[in-house]
């Protein structure tokens, strides 16, 4: 999803930090800004009853609650402050795609658009954004081969290349009692799972459900109006598993949004945390606290005794 206007972007760890921008700033940027504030006005209820409910896959509405898994090591510094980001300074990381696990992310085959103005534009925007040192003759050369030629193989890595680059990723999943995300993303179940409500905060608004197929996803070059490309929803069917959905933001990748203050509303420890990163996360929720925001919940994960799967308990204050 390209943004309309530039984010606005702020820089409060430092000018050598990863950059920070606010949720509803996010949304200006996508045009989207009115929706958000109509969507914020209503009421919780009514908020909550657009919202998918319980774990079921089949909704395409967003779930209440999105599920974050995460390592939290107390003697690893890294994670420790990166706890800190989220827990107490309401932070979500917009993710770098070549940082991602999956080796085929944001991979996509390639047509033409059938309309030759719309294809030729787009060429001359490619070339001015990624040849400027071209002469004209070389320029028009290189977009009448576009135009007219074959999509070729070194094109289609470009444009992914490109993508990629310009590109950043927030990925949630729905269910927080899988088993296997507990092993892969929370250190085999030593670390956390950090739970958002999504009816607090319009970034969720940009929110899409991912697509398992065992094909590539085609995307146009360049797309229609109105039909923007979404071929970073889909992933092959081996992923199917972590029941994702993710924002995706093409104009920043490796910074933060600031959501608002009731989006973080729980943290489920995983069955093998030990009592430090308990200690640690109790640390944090009090710093929040005592900066007057809202406190989040505390959950404890158990396996079952009678069948396979886990079981989600509140903790006691």
């Amino acid at each position: 999803m390209q943004p309309d206007f530039p984010l606005s972007l702020t820089y409060p760890d430092g000018p050598d930090k990863p950059p920070v921008c606010k949720s509803k700033d996010v949304l200006a940027a996508f045009n989207s800004a009115s929706r958000g504030q109509y969507d914020m006005s209503q009421t919780k209820q009514w908020r909550s009853h657009q919202g998918g409910r319980g774990r079921q896959w089949e909704t395409e509405n967003i779930p209440i609650h999105l599920y974050k898994y995460r390592q939290l090591d107390p003697k690893n510094c890294a994670q420790v402050e990166h706890a800190r980001d989220i827990l107490v300074r309401d932070r979500i990381w917009v993710a770098k795609p070549d940082s991602l696990n999956d080796l085929h992310e944001l991979n996509f085959n390639l047509v033409k658009n059938p309309d030759p103005s719309r294809l030729r534009e787009w060429a001359k925007n490619g070339m001015r954004q990624h040849c400027p040192k071209l002469s004209s003759a070389e320029r028009l050369r290189v977009i009448k081969n576009i135009v007219d030629g074959p999509i070729t193989k070194p094109m289609i890595e470009g444009l992914r290349e490109d993508m990629r680059r310009a590109g950043g990723v927030f990925c949630a999943s729905q269910d927080p009692r899988n088993g296997p995300m507990w092993a892969h993303y929370a250190d085999n179940h030593r670390g956390i799972c950090i739970q958002y409500d999504t009816t607090e905060d319009e970034l969720f608004l940009l929110t899409q459900k991912v697509l398992y197929t065992p094909q590539l996803p085609t995307m146009m070059g360049p797309s229609d109006p109105g039909k923007p490309p979404d071929y970073y929803r889909y992933k092959s069917p081996e992923w199917a598993y972590e029941r994702e959905w993710r924002v995706m933001i093409f104009c920043n990748s490796g910074l933060s949004v600031t959501v608002r203050p009731l989006t973080i509303s729980g943290v489920i420890f995983g069955v093998r945390a030990n009592q430090a990163t308990v200690k640690i996360v109790s640390e944090l929720l009090a710093k929040r606290v005592a900066l007057g925001k809202p406190a989040f919940k505390l959950y404890r994960a158990k396996p079952h005794d009678d069948r396979y799967g886990l079981a989600i308990t509140r903790m006691k204050p």
